[in-house]
């Protein structure tokens, strides 16, 4: 009864020592993304949903009118212009933020891959550190927690969405295509 205990704890400390390490990483995240101008940030999002608002409405004004008149289609051409200038400009902004980022890649394409891969060595390292404190049986009940939870959270979205994994996106989208060609061609 009392080793079934210490078992507990262990397993208990480890969890624990997972999501002190996802803490870890999404705190370091979290400070990557604080470098960011918020400003910018939120002007960005203002442009591209104002892109397609305008966009929409476009589309919308076209569709009220039976037949549209010269004005009305040079007024909706210009809100749909004005909407696809407001996403670029929403691009731009966040090409600009990116300016660092991009001009690093350029000059040495591995060089962000090999800073990520030193950066999650790092981690594990220490993470692998933390966890050889604890017995092989509670690691691998942890592990096989883990994987079971996992498991089922695969099974749960795959019963919503499918197996969208294994047949991929082209061949999905092909068939919708398909399909809605030959619904069209029937009526």
């Amino acid at each position: 009864m009392e080793k079934d205990e210490s078992l507990e704890q262990e397993v208990n400390a480890i969890y624990h020592a997972i999501q002190e390490r996802e803490d870890f990483i999404r705190a370091i995240n979290i400070d990557m993304d604080k470098g960011e101008n918020p400003k910018r940030q939120r002007n960005s999002r203002i442009l591209f949903y104002a892109s397609i608002i305008f966009i929409a409405l476009s589309y919308t004004f076209i569709k009220i009118e039976q037949s549209p008149s010269a004005n009305t289609v040079i007024i909706a051409s210009v809100g749909v212009l004005i909407g696809y200038l407001l996403m670029l400009g929403s691009i731009a902004i966040d090409f600009f933020k990116l300016k660092k980022d991009l001009l690093l890649l350029i000059k040495n394409p591995l060089s962000l891959l090999f800073d990520g891969f030193r950066q999650t060595a790092g981690n594990d390292v220490a993470f692998a550190q933390a966890l050889q404190n604890y017995s092989t049986r509670s690691l691998v009940i942890v592990k096989n927690r883990l994987s079971s939870q996992s498991t089922t959270v695969q099974h749960r979205v795959s019963s919503l969405v499918g197996p969208l994994s294994k047949l991929g996106l082209l061949p999905s989208l092909l068939a919708l295509s398909i399909t809605f060609l030959i619904k069209n061609t029937i009526k």
